[in-house]
Formats: structure tokens, sequence, C-alpha cells
């Protein structure tokens, strides 16, 4: 052979390993695909080794299926984890499912993904996607549904089998009951009462879901859910969530994003591209983000500041305000938020001033917190300039118009640094009676306080001297 026929069967050879052993090549350490370049995704890898309930909230081409859901089932099924990997880690073979919405979708997407699209009711062998073909054994399909599959053994490096069995969420809640499952992937949201089931499957085996979706429903429970890890975890829950958009991956270009939402229903666009729930007409704040947030830019001395501020246990939040009075433009240049045991006053104190001890705190800070008396005397006792926010009847309404207004006639900025305050937004709503959902919302809260009362008393640190104290009234 000589050597340019070598080469051609080298190449051919590498091509069929692409085609039937995609997992060896996935996640590489060098090229334009490398690792690296994927932060969200590991995150999320990590996340499996220390949490059972692991979801991956992502806009559309990100990978959720491919790179996520399937990648990380395929390496729990055999076992064949690369040298960097930072997950969870299966020294057994396991019992595992994967899920989608009907057998139809489940069979094209899920099944296509893991096994290859096209098999043969008797081949024992379906030209494998991420599973390696190798070791992929015969599979039994359900009768009547164009080789559904229904489940199938892979090999495990131990010698022995895992097995690979695939739900759709059409088949209702009794379908997931059953025996133990190591691993479940839902591919898609599912219904309430099916995850339930799903995490029920793994409670003796300390088992884990794996949860790829983008959140078209809105926020719904599930999202809700996983859109406050942080809290649930506080109240015991094993659960985590990683948010990856459009802008987070490098293998989509600006052409192949703005292709992806061509045609999609503007109420769509912010789930289908930063992986964020929205529910049409109901968010607080219908702005597209692109109108107002900016890339961090120098902040004048001569500007105004205020720091809008919302005490609470699980989570206190703060947002630092530039205000251009010329211009009657305010800008969102910092953001903080933290909670939960161990975190005290004396901290959230010390990030407060970290900033400028000089700048007024305007915000909710008048209840009465244990027998030290209202929140806001215990801040001041602790050397914060703060006093309490407009917390009367219509206050919130009229709060909320503020903040609307500015965000639609570009009166109100936000550093593309805050992504606290980002991820708020994106998910602050009204539920079906007209109530803002009181999920995640300290940052929004505090953004109104600063807004609606705080630009009044934002000073300068020349001017800080003559700030004066709005005394609070307390009942």
């Amino acid at each position: 052979m000589d050597e340019f026929a070598e080469l051609a069967f080298l190449l051919e050879q590498e091509q069929e390993q692409r085609k039937y052993n995609r997992l060896a090549y996935m996640y590489p350490d060098k090229g334009p695909l490398r690792r690296e370049l994927y932060p969200k995704h590991l995150q999320y890898f990590e996340h499996t080794a220390l949490y059972r309930e692991c979801g991956f909230l992502g806009g559309n081409g990100v990978g959720k299926t491919w790179g996520v859901s399937a990648y990380v089932l395929a390496l729990h099924l055999t076992g064949l984890y690369p040298d960097w990997w930072p997950g969870r880690r299966f020294s057994q073979p396991i019992d595992a499912w994967a899920a989608g919405d009907t057998r139809e979708t489940t069979r094209d997407i899920v099944q296509a993904k893991l096994l290859g699209p096209g098999t043969k009711m008797d081949d024992a062998r379906p030209g494998a996607r991420m599973i390696p073909r190798h070791l992929i054994g015969k599979p039994t399909y359900v009768p009547n549904t164009n080789r559904a599959c229904d489940f199938v053994p892979v090999r495990h490096v131990s010698g022995k089998d895992s097995i690979l069995g695939f739900k759709a969420y059409e088949q209702g809640r009794k379908a997931f009951q059953g025996t133990e499952k190591h691993v479940v992937a839902a591919d898609e949201e599912p219904p309430e009462d099916v995850y339930t089931e799903m995490v029920m499957r793994g409670r003796t085996v300390n088992g884990q879901i794996i949860a790829t979706f983008t959140p078209l429903s809105g926020m719904t429970p599930l999202v809700a859910r996983f859109l406050a890890a942080d809290r649930e975890r506080a109240q015991g829950r094993s659960i985590s969530t990683v948010v990856c958009g459009m802008d987070e991956v490098p293998h989509l270009s600006e052409d192949e994003k703005r292709e992806l939402l061509a045609g999609v229903p503007s109420w769509q666009r912010q789930a289908r591209r930063t992986g964020y729930p929205t529910v049409g007409t109901g968010l607080v704040y219908p702005v597209d983000e692109a109108q107002f947030v900016i890339r961090p830019i120098e902040l004048p001395k001569h500007w105004r500041r205020v720091i809008g501020f919302d005490h609470g246990y699980h989570n206190t939040a703060a947002v630092w305000i530039a205000y251009d009075k010329d211009e009657d433009i305010a800008y969102v240049y910092s953001d903080y938020k933290r909670g939960g045991d161990g975190i005290t006053k004396e901290m959230h104190a010390q990030s407060l001033k970290g900033q400028g001890a000089w700048i007024p705190v305007v915000g909710d800070c008048a209840a009465r917190d244990s027998e030290m008396g209202p929140v806001v005397l215990q801040y001041r006792a602790l050397g914060v300039k703060m006093q309490k926010a407009n917390k009367g009847a219509g206050s919130v309404d009229a709060g909320i118009q503020d903040v609307l207004s500015r965000l639609n006639n570009g009166k109100l900025r936000v550093f593309s640094t805050c992504q606290k305050w980002l991820d708020e937004f994106r998910t602050y709503a009204y539920d079906e009676k007209q109530k803002i959902k009181k999920v995640n919302d300290h940052l929004m809260d505090a953004s109104r306080y600063a807004i609606s009362d705080g630009l009044a008393v934002a000073t300068t640190a020349s001017l800080a001297s003559t700030y004066t104290y709005q005394e609070p009234a307390f009942g």
C-alpha cells in the first residue's frame, strides 16, 4: 500500500470510528471544540458527582440532548469514563431509562442519538451514535411502532451488561412505576407526576436524574424548583441546575443562531436563546434584553450612587445603581445575592460597604428581626447608611411601572456582568391570577426600591457628608 493509499485508508477508518463511536471523540483536549470552551457543560458534569437531580436548561442548539444527556448516559452505561471526567462514576453495570415526549420523538431523537437511526428489527448491532457500536447488544423493539426500542443491553467495562430502557411521557405516570433505576435521562420537560415517579425510581439506589430541556412551557413548578435549586438544597433536596444559552457554546455561529430563531414566536425567543423560561404576556418586564443590557462602562465620579436592598434569610440581595442625573439614566452596575445558614448581617454589611461605605442604601429593611430590633437599625449600627423604602399600598405596582418605563425608554441600563440580576429578570413573572410569583425575585425587589425611592437620595462621594437619613416609622 503506497503512502497516499495508506493515508486514505486511515482517514476512512477514523471517519468510521467517529460515526460508530462518537463517545471517544467528545470534549477533546485541543481544537475549536475543546472542552474548556464548554464551561456550562463541564459545570453540569461536576454537579453529577454532588447531586441526585441535575437539571440542564438550555437554549436551542446548545447540545442538551447530544452533548449532555446522551453523553453522560453513554458513559454510565459503558463505564468508559475519560481521565478528565469530573462527574459521578458507576463501577458496575447500571439499569437506566431514557425518556422523551412521545414514542415517536423518543425514537427519532433520544434513541437515534444513543443507538443510531434506521436500525433494523433483526439487526443485533444497530448503527450506533453515542454508544460504541460494538458494545450494543440485540435490542428488543415495541411491536407496531416502526422500530421504537423497548430496551437494549449495553456491555459495561466490567464485562457484564447494563440495561437501557426507553420510555415516553405520553405513557403516563403508571408506566414509570416499577423497579429501581440508577439513572433516568429525561429529554424535554416531563409532566410533574411523571418526574416525581422518575425521582422515586432512584430512591433506594441513590439513583440520578439527568434532565435536559428548553423551558418552553414557562415557569412550571418543575422549572421553578430547578431555578430555586439553592433554596431547595437548603431544605434538604439534592438538586442542581445549570442554564446554558446560545452565546455560551462555541459551535454556533451568529448565522446559525439567527436561523434557529427565525420564525420563532417572540415570546419563545428568550427561552430558545438563553435557556430561561418565558411565559408570554405573563412576564413582569416583557422587554428584550438587547434594549437595555450593555457592556460595562467607566462610571464618572459626578454620577450619583445608591444601593437597592432586600433583606431575607434565604437570600439577601442588593443592586448598585449609578445615576446620571443630567440625562436621567440609571445604570445597574453591580449585584449581590447571598443567604442561608452561617451568613450573617455582618457579612452582608461588609459587602454593602465594600464598594463605598458612603453610598446610601434604600430597601426592605424596616421589619423586626429577632430581639435586636428593626433590621434598618441593626445595619446602621454596622456602618451602613440605610433607610427604608416605601412599601405602602400600591407601591409595588407603581414601582414596577417605574422600572418598566425606564427599561422601555432607555432610562435604565444594566451591565452584562450582572448575571444574578439577569437570571432573576428572565424568570420574573405573574401567575395565572396576575400575582407576581414570589420565586427568585430578591434582586428585582431591590431594583424597584432603588428606582422608585433611591434615585431621590442618590449621592456622590463629595456630597455624602450632606446626606440625611429618612427616619423609618415602626408600627
